[in-house]
C-alpha cells in the first residue's frame, strides 16, 4: 500500500498532457494530393523530421512501445488521443472506460520513460511528420499504421565508456528531474521562459553530477560542487561530454536569477525565448529525462 501511495504522489509530478497541433487540412488523404506544392511540403516535413532524429542515435517507435486498444484505461497509462481536431498525448489522471479506443502506450524498452516520450511528441518537427498520415473526411483521426515506421530518439550518447541506458534514469536525483520538467514543461508552455531556464540548469545540474560519478569522481569531493562548479571539473579533467557547449550556454541562462546578473545581461533575457528550448533540446536528446 505505502509503495502504491509512492507511486501515485509522484504521478502527480508528470507532466500530464501535450496537445498536438497538426494540420488537418492539408493532411487528409495524401496519397491521392497531386499538388506540387503540397508535395514540395511533405518533402520538407520528411527532411526535418530525419535531421531532427539524426544518423546514429535512433530506433524504430515499435521496439519501444507496445500500442494497445485496451477496454479501460488506467490511471498512469500513457495515452495517445487520436482522434478529433487536436491529438493529444497524456497521462491518464483516473481510470475511464476507453469508448474512443485511443492508443494507449506501454513502454517496453527499459531506455526510455513516459517524459521523454512526452518530450518526443511535444516536438514541431514530430507533430508535422504524424500529420502527414491523418484520415478521415467526417472525424480526422491518425491511424496505427502512422507509427509503423516512426523513429525515435534513443538517448544514449553519454560517454564511450558507458552503456546506453539512460543517464537520468540512473541518477539519484531522478524523482526531483521528473519533478523539476515538469515544471519546465508548464513553464515553457505559458511563455515563462525565464523561470524555465532555472529548471533546465537545475536538471543540468544534476545529470553533471552523474556524469562525473559515471567518471569515477568521489562523491565526497562532489558534495558542495554546484553548476559551475561541475562544468569546470569536467574542463580540468579534460572528460568528453556530449553537449559540452549547450550546458555551459544553460549555465548563463540560469545565472539570471542573480538580480545583478539579469542587470548587467538584460540582452540574455530577450534571447531566452528563442533559446531556451532549443538548446535544452539537445541535452534532452542526448541524456533523456
Amino acid at each position: 500500500m505505502l509503495i502504491k501511495n509512492q507511486q501515485k504522489k509522484h504521478r502527480e509530478h508528470l507532466p500530464r498532457k501535450h496537445t498536438l497541433n497538426v494540420s488537418i487540412k492539408e493532411s487528409r488523404n495524401i496519397g491521392n494530393n497531386l499538388d506540387p506544392e503540397f508535395n514540395i511540403t511533405k518533402k520538407k516535413i520528411e527532411i526535418d523530421y530525419f535531421k531532427f532524429l539524426g544518423e546514429d542515435s535512433k530506433e524504430k517507435f515499435l521496439d519501444v512501445v507496445s500500442i494497445k486498444y485496451p477496454k479501460r484505461i488506467k490511471e498512469g497509462d500513457l495515452v495517445f488521443k487520436n482522434k478529433g481536431i487536436n491529438f493529444r498525448i497524456e497521462i491518464a489522471e483516473e481510470e475511464i472506460e476507453n469508448k474512443a479506443r485511443f492508443f494507449v502506450f506501454d513502454i517496453i524498452s527499459p531506455d526510455y520513460t513516459q517524459e521523454f516520450i512526452l518530450w518526443f511528441f511535444s516536438q514541431k518537427v514530430i507533430q508535422n511528420y504524424l500529420s502527414l498520415f491523418v484520415t478521415g473526411n467526417i472525424i480526422a483521426f491518425l491511424p496505427k499504421r502512422a507509427f509503423d515506421d516512426l523513429f525515435i530518439i534513443k538517448p544514449q550518447k553519454i560517454g564511450q565508456s558507458l552503456d546506453s541506458v539512460n543517464i537520468t534514469a540512473r541518477s539519484e536525483f531522478k524523482v526531483i528531474i521528473k519533478k523539476y520538467f515538469a515544471e519546465y514543461q508548464k513553464n515553457i508552455n505559458t511563455g515563462n521562459f525565464v523561470s524555465a531556464s532555472f529548471l533546465a540548469g537545475a536538471i543540468c545540474e544534476a545529470i553533471l553530477y552523474q556524469f562525473l560519478r559515471d567518471k569515477g569522481v568521489k562523491k565526497k569531493f562532489l558534495e558542495r560542487k554546484m553548476y559551475g562548479d561541475l562544468l569546470e571539473i569536467v574542463e580540468i579533467m579534460d572528460l568528453k561530454i556530449m553537449n559540452f557547449q549547450e550546458f555551459k550556454k544553460l549555465k548563463k541562462f540560469r545565472n539570471l536569477i542573480h538580480p545583478k546578473n539579469a542587470l548587467n545581461n538584460i540582452n540574455k533575457i530577450d534571447d531566452l525565448e528563442k533559446e531556451i528550448e532549443v538548446t535544452f533540446n539537445q541535452i534532452i536528446k542526448n541524456f533523456g529525462i
